[in-house]
Protein backbone atom coordinates (compact mmCIF):
# COMPACT_ATOMS: atom_id res chain seq x y z
CA UNK A 1 0.00 0.00 0.00
CA UNK A 2 1.14 3.21 -0.72
CA UNK A 3 2.12 5.90 1.80
CA UNK A 4 1.47 8.60 -0.47
CA UNK A 5 4.48 10.28 0.61
CA UNK A 6 6.61 11.31 -2.65
CA UNK A 7 10.42 12.30 -2.34
CA UNK A 8 10.88 14.48 -5.13
CA UNK A 9 7.28 16.48 -4.34
CA UNK A 10 8.55 16.82 -0.51
CA UNK A 11 12.20 18.03 -1.66
CA UNK A 12 11.50 19.66 -4.57
CA UNK A 13 8.46 21.77 -2.31
CA UNK A 14 11.22 23.42 -0.08
CA UNK A 15 12.98 24.53 -2.63
CA UNK A 16 10.01 26.20 -4.19
CA UNK A 17 8.94 27.73 -1.86
CA UNK A 18 12.40 29.06 -0.54
CA UNK A 19 12.58 30.41 -4.47
CA UNK A 20 10.00 32.29 -4.03
CA UNK A 21 11.34 34.14 -0.76
CA UNK A 22 15.24 34.43 -1.34
CA UNK A 23 16.79 35.44 -4.17
CA UNK A 24 19.89 34.02 -5.63
CA UNK A 25 22.51 36.64 -3.81
CA UNK A 26 20.92 36.49 -0.59
CA UNK A 27 21.96 32.61 0.13
CA UNK A 28 24.50 32.15 2.79
CA UNK A 29 24.41 28.12 3.04
CA UNK A 30 25.34 25.35 1.37
CA UNK A 31 22.38 23.02 -0.22
CA UNK A 32 25.69 21.18 -2.17
CA UNK A 33 28.34 18.74 -0.57
CA UNK A 34 31.74 19.84 -1.03
CA UNK A 35 34.82 18.61 0.04
CA UNK A 36 36.49 21.17 2.53
CA UNK A 37 40.12 22.42 1.67
CA UNK A 38 40.66 23.09 5.85
CA UNK A 39 38.54 22.53 8.98
CA UNK A 40 35.19 24.07 9.66
CA UNK A 41 34.94 25.27 13.68
CA UNK A 42 31.22 25.18 13.64
CA UNK A 43 28.91 23.34 11.27
CA UNK A 44 25.18 24.87 11.23
CA UNK A 45 23.15 22.04 9.68
CA UNK A 46 19.95 23.58 9.26
CA UNK A 47 17.91 19.82 8.04
CA UNK A 48 15.44 20.31 5.44
CA UNK A 49 11.78 21.98 6.11
CA UNK A 50 13.25 24.99 7.53
CA UNK A 51 13.53 26.18 3.59
CA UNK A 52 9.79 26.97 3.76
CA UNK A 53 10.73 30.15 6.21
CA UNK A 54 14.34 30.99 4.77
CA UNK A 55 14.44 34.26 6.30
CA UNK A 56 15.07 31.98 9.96
CA UNK A 57 18.53 30.90 8.01
CA UNK A 58 19.44 34.40 6.95
CA UNK A 59 18.70 35.63 10.39
CA UNK A 60 20.76 32.47 11.92
CA UNK A 61 23.84 33.15 9.64
CA UNK A 62 23.63 37.11 10.27
CA UNK A 63 23.70 35.96 13.91
CA UNK A 64 26.26 33.61 13.73
CA UNK A 65 28.41 36.32 11.87
CA UNK A 66 27.63 39.61 14.22
CA UNK A 67 28.96 37.63 16.90
CA UNK A 68 31.81 36.41 15.31
CA UNK A 69 31.33 32.61 15.31
CA UNK A 70 33.77 30.89 12.52
CA UNK A 71 30.89 28.51 10.33
CA UNK A 72 29.83 26.93 7.61
CA UNK A 73 25.71 26.52 7.14
CA UNK A 74 24.20 23.63 5.06
CA UNK A 75 21.01 22.66 4.29
CA UNK A 76 18.68 20.06 2.13
CA UNK A 77 18.42 16.82 0.37
CA UNK A 78 22.32 16.27 0.94
CA UNK A 79 22.10 16.73 4.80
CA UNK A 80 18.49 15.12 5.30
CA UNK A 81 18.51 13.48 8.36
CA UNK A 82 16.13 10.79 6.78
CA UNK A 83 13.13 11.34 9.35
CA UNK A 84 10.64 11.58 6.58
CA UNK A 85 11.41 8.30 5.52
CA UNK A 86 11.21 6.74 8.62
CA UNK A 87 7.83 8.11 9.64
CA UNK A 88 6.48 6.40 6.81
CA UNK A 89 7.82 3.06 7.81
CA UNK A 90 10.95 3.18 5.33
CA UNK A 91 13.62 2.47 8.45
CA UNK A 92 16.21 0.81 6.18
CA UNK A 93 16.36 3.98 3.29
CA UNK A 94 15.79 6.62 6.75
CA UNK A 95 18.94 5.03 7.92
CA UNK A 96 20.89 4.76 4.53
CA UNK A 97 20.50 8.49 4.85
CA UNK A 98 21.28 9.72 8.17
CA UNK A 99 24.72 7.80 7.44
CA UNK A 100 25.14 9.64 4.22
CA UNK A 101 24.49 12.72 5.91
CA UNK A 102 26.43 12.15 9.04
CA UNK A 103 29.65 11.66 6.68
CA UNK A 104 29.01 14.69 4.57
CA UNK A 105 28.66 16.24 8.04
CA UNK A 106 31.84 14.92 9.26
CA UNK A 107 34.06 15.24 6.30
CA UNK A 108 33.95 19.30 7.27
CA UNK A 109 35.71 18.27 10.49
CA UNK A 110 34.37 20.23 12.64
CA UNK A 111 34.61 21.32 16.31
CA UNK A 112 30.84 21.38 16.84
CA UNK A 113 27.63 20.13 14.69
CA UNK A 114 24.90 23.14 15.48
CA UNK A 115 21.55 21.21 14.63
CA UNK A 116 19.16 23.40 13.84
CA UNK A 117 16.05 21.18 13.43
CA UNK A 118 14.45 19.44 16.15
CA UNK A 119 13.62 16.24 14.40
CA UNK A 120 16.77 16.18 12.81
CA UNK A 121 18.47 16.22 16.24
CA UNK A 122 16.07 13.54 17.53
CA UNK A 123 17.20 11.38 14.80
CA UNK A 124 20.88 11.69 15.65
CA UNK A 125 20.50 11.07 18.97
CA UNK A 126 18.22 8.15 18.91
CA UNK A 127 20.12 6.91 15.38
CA UNK A 128 23.17 7.98 14.61
CA UNK A 129 24.20 7.54 18.03
CA UNK A 130 23.92 3.81 18.04
CA UNK A 131 26.00 3.18 14.79
CA UNK A 132 29.08 6.03 15.30
CA UNK A 133 30.74 7.73 17.70
CA UNK A 134 30.43 11.71 16.44
CA UNK A 135 34.36 13.28 16.84
CA UNK A 136 32.92 16.40 17.50
CA UNK A 137 30.28 17.98 20.12
CA UNK A 138 26.53 17.67 18.76
CA UNK A 139 24.42 20.12 20.06
CA UNK A 140 20.80 21.98 18.95
CA UNK A 141 20.75 25.76 18.55
CA UNK A 142 18.76 26.93 20.81
CA UNK A 143 21.02 25.11 23.77
CA UNK A 144 24.03 26.17 21.63
CA UNK A 145 23.07 29.44 21.33
CA UNK A 146 21.81 29.54 25.34
CA UNK A 147 25.35 28.86 26.09
CA UNK A 148 27.05 31.56 23.89
CA UNK A 149 24.70 34.47 25.44
CA UNK A 150 25.55 33.38 28.38
CA UNK A 151 28.89 32.69 28.31
CA UNK A 152 29.49 36.22 26.54
CA UNK A 153 27.07 38.10 28.74
CA UNK A 154 27.52 41.96 28.99
CA UNK A 155 30.08 42.42 25.75
CA UNK A 156 26.74 41.37 23.19
CA UNK A 157 26.43 44.33 20.88
CA UNK A 158 22.70 44.74 21.55
CA UNK A 159 21.25 47.39 20.10
CA UNK A 160 18.59 49.95 21.99
CA UNK A 161 15.41 48.20 22.52
CA UNK A 162 12.25 48.96 23.85
CA UNK A 163 10.17 46.94 26.20
CA UNK A 164 8.52 43.89 23.83
CA UNK A 165 6.40 41.48 26.23
CA UNK A 166 5.83 38.05 24.57
CA UNK A 167 3.80 35.12 25.05
CA UNK A 168 6.06 31.59 24.22
CA UNK A 169 4.70 28.74 22.95
CA UNK A 170 5.36 25.10 23.90
CA UNK A 171 5.91 22.55 21.68
CA UNK A 172 5.56 19.08 22.49
CA UNK A 173 6.99 16.92 20.00
CA UNK A 174 4.46 14.16 18.91
CA UNK A 175 5.51 10.25 19.17
CA UNK A 176 6.61 8.54 15.63
CA UNK A 177 7.05 5.08 14.56
CA UNK A 178 10.28 3.90 15.17
CA UNK A 179 11.26 6.40 17.47
CA UNK A 180 14.55 4.62 19.16
CA UNK A 181 15.65 5.17 22.83
CA UNK A 182 19.42 7.19 23.49
CA UNK A 183 22.03 4.99 24.19
CA UNK A 184 23.37 8.00 27.28
CA UNK A 185 19.94 7.60 29.05
CA UNK A 186 17.32 5.44 27.72
CA UNK A 187 14.99 8.60 27.20
CA UNK A 188 13.99 8.86 23.58
CA UNK A 189 15.73 11.81 22.12
CA UNK A 190 12.48 13.77 21.18
CA UNK A 191 11.74 14.41 25.10
CA UNK A 192 15.55 14.93 25.42
CA UNK A 193 15.13 17.56 22.67
CA UNK A 194 12.10 19.39 23.64
CA UNK A 195 13.18 19.51 27.06
CA UNK A 196 16.42 21.24 26.37
CA UNK A 197 14.79 23.76 23.75
CA UNK A 198 12.20 24.71 26.25
CA UNK A 199 14.74 25.71 28.67
CA UNK A 200 16.72 27.19 25.92
CA UNK A 201 14.13 29.42 25.06
CA UNK A 202 13.51 30.69 28.27
CA UNK A 203 17.07 31.37 28.86
CA UNK A 204 17.39 33.27 25.72
CA UNK A 205 14.81 35.91 25.98
CA UNK A 206 15.82 36.62 29.33
CA UNK A 207 18.93 37.99 28.22
CA UNK A 208 17.61 39.91 25.26
CA UNK A 209 17.27 43.32 26.42
CA UNK A 210 13.40 44.94 26.37
CA UNK A 211 11.91 41.44 26.42
CA UNK A 212 9.18 40.30 29.04
CA UNK A 213 8.24 37.09 29.55
CA UNK A 214 4.78 36.87 30.30
CA UNK A 215 4.26 32.92 30.09
CA UNK A 216 3.06 30.42 27.75
CA UNK A 217 0.56 31.64 25.19
CA UNK A 218 -2.75 29.56 25.61
CA UNK A 219 -3.68 27.74 21.78
CA UNK A 220 -6.93 29.02 20.17
CA UNK A 221 -9.91 26.93 20.86
CA UNK A 222 -9.30 25.33 18.00
CA UNK A 223 -5.85 23.96 18.76
CA UNK A 224 -2.19 24.75 18.16
CA UNK A 225 -1.97 25.37 14.64
CA UNK A 226 1.38 23.64 14.57
CA UNK A 227 -0.33 19.86 16.03
CA UNK A 228 -1.58 19.25 12.15
CA UNK A 229 -4.48 16.69 12.59
CA UNK A 230 -4.50 13.74 10.06
CA UNK A 231 -8.28 13.27 8.55
CA UNK A 232 -8.57 10.84 5.45
CA UNK A 233 -4.76 10.05 5.38
CA UNK A 234 -3.75 13.33 5.22
CA UNK A 235 -2.64 16.29 7.37
CA UNK A 236 -4.80 19.28 7.86
CA UNK A 237 -3.41 22.49 8.59
CA UNK A 238 -4.48 25.88 8.88
CA UNK A 239 -4.69 25.73 5.25
CA UNK A 240 -7.69 23.54 4.74
CA UNK A 241 -9.89 25.65 7.72
CA UNK A 242 -12.41 28.45 6.44
CA UNK A 243 -12.79 32.04 6.80
CA UNK A 244 -15.17 31.88 10.11
CA UNK A 245 -12.66 29.91 11.98
CA UNK A 246 -10.10 32.07 11.24
CA UNK A 247 -11.88 35.15 12.49
CA UNK A 248 -12.94 32.88 15.40
CA UNK A 249 -9.10 31.93 16.19
CA UNK A 250 -7.89 35.66 15.54
CA UNK A 251 -10.88 37.42 18.40
CA UNK A 252 -9.20 34.43 20.66
CA UNK A 253 -5.89 35.55 20.10
CA UNK A 254 -6.71 39.56 20.64
CA UNK A 255 -8.80 38.40 23.49
CA UNK A 256 -5.65 37.12 25.22
CA UNK A 257 -3.34 39.45 23.75
CA UNK A 258 -5.04 42.13 25.84
CA UNK A 259 -5.67 40.39 28.51
CA UNK A 260 -2.12 39.70 29.37
CA UNK A 261 -0.42 42.70 27.13
CA UNK A 262 1.84 40.72 25.00
CA UNK A 263 2.66 42.20 21.90
CA UNK A 264 3.70 38.60 20.08
CA UNK A 265 3.92 35.40 20.23
CA UNK A 266 7.43 33.51 19.99
CA UNK A 267 7.92 30.21 18.67
CA UNK A 268 10.58 27.78 19.40
CA UNK A 269 10.88 25.88 16.26
CA UNK A 270 10.58 26.87 12.47
CA UNK A 271 7.34 24.27 12.05
CA UNK A 272 5.79 26.01 14.71
CA UNK A 273 6.53 29.73 13.49
CA UNK A 274 5.68 28.38 10.05
CA UNK A 275 1.96 27.48 11.15
CA UNK A 276 1.33 30.21 13.93
CA UNK A 277 2.35 32.94 11.95
CA UNK A 278 -0.88 32.62 9.62
CA UNK A 279 -2.42 34.10 12.56
CA UNK A 280 -0.37 36.92 13.57
CA UNK A 281 -2.11 40.29 13.53
CA UNK A 282 -1.61 43.77 14.50
CA UNK A 283 -2.76 43.06 17.79
CA UNK A 284 -0.38 39.65 18.74
CA UNK A 285 2.11 39.56 15.68
CA UNK A 286 4.45 35.85 15.75
CA UNK A 287 8.33 35.84 16.14
CA UNK A 288 10.81 33.17 15.90
CA UNK A 289 13.15 33.56 18.84
CA UNK A 290 16.01 33.33 16.27
CA UNK A 291 14.27 36.73 14.72
CA UNK A 292 13.59 38.60 18.24
CA UNK A 293 17.81 37.59 18.91
CA UNK A 294 18.71 39.21 15.65
CA UNK A 295 16.15 42.16 15.45
CA UNK A 296 18.16 42.66 18.94
CA UNK A 297 21.39 42.48 17.88
CA UNK A 298 20.73 44.82 14.77
CA UNK A 299 20.64 42.15 12.10
CA UNK A 300 17.07 41.44 11.61
CA UNK A 301 15.74 39.87 8.35
CA UNK A 302 11.98 40.43 7.16
CA UNK A 303 9.89 37.61 7.22
CA UNK A 304 8.51 37.35 3.74
CA UNK A 305 6.53 34.15 4.50
CA UNK A 306 4.53 35.64 6.64
CA UNK A 307 4.00 38.74 4.22
CA UNK A 308 2.83 36.48 1.89
CA UNK A 309 0.19 34.73 3.86
CA UNK A 310 -0.88 37.95 4.76
CA UNK A 311 -1.46 39.16 1.25
CA UNK A 312 -3.54 36.14 0.91
CA UNK A 313 -3.72 37.52 -3.01
CA UNK A 314 -1.11 34.87 -5.32
CA UNK A 315 -1.08 38.16 -8.20
CA UNK A 316 -0.07 40.02 -5.26
CA UNK A 317 2.29 37.98 -4.10
CA UNK A 318 4.12 36.88 -7.30
CA UNK A 319 5.22 40.81 -8.07
CA UNK A 320 6.17 41.11 -4.85
CA UNK A 321 8.37 38.25 -5.00
CA UNK A 322 9.52 38.99 -8.45
CA UNK A 323 13.68 39.79 -7.15
CA UNK A 324 13.57 36.51 -5.88
CA UNK A 325 11.81 34.32 -8.30
CA UNK A 326 13.05 35.93 -10.93
CA UNK A 327 16.68 35.25 -9.77
CA UNK A 328 16.19 31.49 -10.29
CA UNK A 329 15.02 31.53 -14.04
CA UNK A 330 11.56 30.31 -12.77
CA UNK A 331 8.76 31.81 -14.65
CA UNK A 332 5.91 33.91 -14.15
CA UNK A 333 3.52 31.25 -14.54
CA UNK A 334 5.21 29.07 -12.37
CA UNK A 335 5.91 31.30 -9.66
CA UNK A 336 2.17 32.39 -9.45
CA UNK A 337 1.22 28.30 -8.79
CA UNK A 338 4.00 28.15 -6.63
CA UNK A 339 2.28 31.45 -4.82
CA UNK A 340 -0.77 30.10 -4.77
CA UNK A 341 0.72 26.47 -3.53
CA UNK A 342 2.33 27.91 -0.75
CA UNK A 343 0.90 31.11 0.63
CA UNK A 344 -2.43 31.17 0.13
CA UNK A 345 -5.14 29.59 2.11
CA UNK A 346 -8.76 28.40 2.44
CA UNK A 347 -9.85 31.52 4.92
CA UNK A 348 -8.07 34.49 2.54
CA UNK A 349 -11.05 36.31 2.51
CA UNK A 350 -10.71 36.66 6.26
CA UNK A 351 -7.48 38.22 5.61
CA UNK A 352 -8.85 41.65 3.85
CA UNK A 353 -11.19 41.66 7.17
CA UNK A 354 -10.52 44.44 9.48
CA UNK A 355 -9.64 43.37 12.27
CA UNK A 356 -12.03 45.73 14.95
CA UNK A 357 -14.70 43.99 13.09
CA UNK A 358 -15.29 45.76 9.77
CA UNK A 359 -14.72 45.42 6.24
CA UNK A 360 -11.68 46.37 3.76
CA UNK A 361 -9.34 48.13 6.19
CA UNK A 362 -7.66 45.22 7.81
CA UNK A 363 -4.52 45.46 5.78
CA UNK A 364 -3.32 42.15 4.35
CA UNK A 365 -0.20 44.00 3.59
CA UNK A 366 3.51 43.20 5.04
CA UNK A 367 3.77 45.97 7.63
CA UNK A 368 2.46 43.46 10.27
CA UNK A 369 5.42 42.09 9.60
CA UNK A 370 8.67 42.74 11.71
CA UNK A 371 11.42 44.63 10.67
CA UNK A 372 9.14 47.00 8.52
CA UNK A 373 7.92 46.47 5.51
CA UNK A 374 9.90 48.66 3.81
CA UNK A 375 12.75 46.08 4.04
CA UNK A 376 10.79 43.59 1.95
CA UNK A 377 12.42 43.59 -1.56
Amino acid sequence: MSSGFSPKEFYGGMMNSLAMQVARDEVAWADRHRMPDTPVDTLLAFGCAVQHTPHLMRAAVRVFEVLGIEHQAVVGRQFCCGRPFQRIGKVKAADNIVGSSYARFASYRPQTMVQWCGACMITYIDVASRRMAAPFEVIHVSTYMARVLRERAGSLPWREHDRLPVLVHRHVQPKVPNDRSSVNSGKPGRDQVTDATIEAVDEILSHIPGVQNLGIVEPPSTGAPCDLKKVNDRFVGLGDISSDAHRTILRDLAEQADRTGAEIVVTPYHACQKQWSKLASHKLGVRHWMSVLADALGVGVEDRFQAYWRLADPEAIVRLSRPAWSSWGISPEDAYEHARTHFTAAFSESIHDCECGGSGCGAPVPELVWPLADQVS
